[in-house]
């Protein structure tokens, strides 16, 4: 993860004004930061890769981000029509090789933004508000 993370900041520094990597965002301001960028990171550590359902990415989704993952996700196979997936035990290398021929493929970056933006479209708070709902109501039952 520190590899990954030193050549994502090398990348700010080769693509000045075109790639921008700012590290940990306070909450606050995420959606207004999200909502300016083409490509989005969710990258678990090995220690913590368990299947995880990441809101991060259907932010990314909902504003056409491309998401770049390397984590063990949901509905992976319908996310995957629109991203760059990893596994668990892909080299950091790879990763950003991977990335540099997206960003040198702009048809490729501008299909998969609007797949992205379309596919977003599935995951609105109110398309899974049910979901939430009863998985809300089955925790609280089985408190009792």
């Amino acid at each position: 993860m520190k590899k990954l993370l030193s050549l994502l900041s090398a990348m700010t520094e080769k693509y000045p004004g075109r790639f921008h990597f700012i590290g940990y965002v306070p909450y606050n301001e995420v959606l207004s930061l999200s909502s300016q960028a083409t490509i989005g990171f969710l990258c678990m550590k090995p220690e913590y890769w368990v299947l995880v359902s990441a809101n991060k990415i259907y932010e990314y989704l909902h504003y056409g981000l491309i998401p770049v993952i390397k984590a063990n996700i949901e509905n992976h196979e319908i996310i995957s029509q629109c991203s760059l997936i990893f596994s668990k035990s892909e080299k950091d290398e790879t990763v950003i090789a991977t990335v540099c021929n997206l960003i040198r493929n702009k048809e490729r970056m501008k299909q998969m933004m609007l797949d992205s933006y379309e596919i977003g479209k599935q995951y609105t708070f109110d398309n899974v508000k049910i979901r939430y709902q009863s998985l809300y109501l089955d925790l609280f039952h089985n408190l009792k």
